[in-house]
């Protein structure tokens, strides 16, 4: 779009490699908190390298495990592409860095949808549920009548607030968003 991304780039989790989505591709988007780590980033010189079908099945193990949750969870819903921003942006490259990071409004938005990696204090946190034992939630739920069961659950602003996802520059919220205590989710 004219004041849009000159391209989008993006990993694509069938081919493991990286790949300039088409106009009106469907992918999803990661967020999530690199932390002290230094993953494993999108750089000139590995540029061609992560482009080769295959790449990214050959550095799985180098990833940071959010990273590598988020592309099994990509493939396992269906989806075939995700973004990234320190594998879909060009690290070194400061005109395409900069591109990318003015624009982030708009990669988030065009994402069908967005995996927010909000647990743990780093890039290998990983996502909680995505391997087994990996997530403990205690829930309570109660048949109202027969076949329909209801959960009280805390919304999603309350169970971020102390994370430290919530003290990113682009996530961080000064003020609580006025909402009940708790909100009743259909089952």
């Amino acid at each position: 779009a004219p004041n849009g991304l000159k391209f989008l780039r993006v990993i694509d989790v069938k081919e493991q490699c990286l790949v300039e989505a088409v106009p009106g591709s469907r992918y999803v988007a990661l967020s999530y908190v690199w932390g002290n780590i230094r993953p494993v980033l999108l750089q000139k010189q590995n540029k061609a390298q992560l482009s080769m079908p295959g790449s990214f099945a050959l550095i799985r193990g180098d990833l940071p495990r959010t990273v590598a949750d988020a592309m099994t969870m990509v493939s396992e819903i269906g989806e075939r592409y995700l973004w990234v921003d320190s594998l879909c942006l060009v690290q070194d490259d400061h005109e395409d860095k900069m591109d990318g990071i003015q624009k982030m409004d708009l990669i988030y938005q065009g994402a069908a949808l967005t995996l927010v990696a909000a647990s743990g204090d780093d890039a290998n946190a990983g996502l909680p549920g995505s391997h087994v034992g990996s997530r403990h939630v205690s829930q309570t739920v109660e048949a109202v009548k027969p076949g329909v069961k209801m959960t009280s659950v805390s919304p999603f602003y309350w169970e971020l607030s102390g994370s430290k996802y919530m003290t990113r520059g682009w996530t961080y919220v000064t003020k609580a968003p006025s909402v009940p205590d708790h909100t009743c989710s259909h089952l």
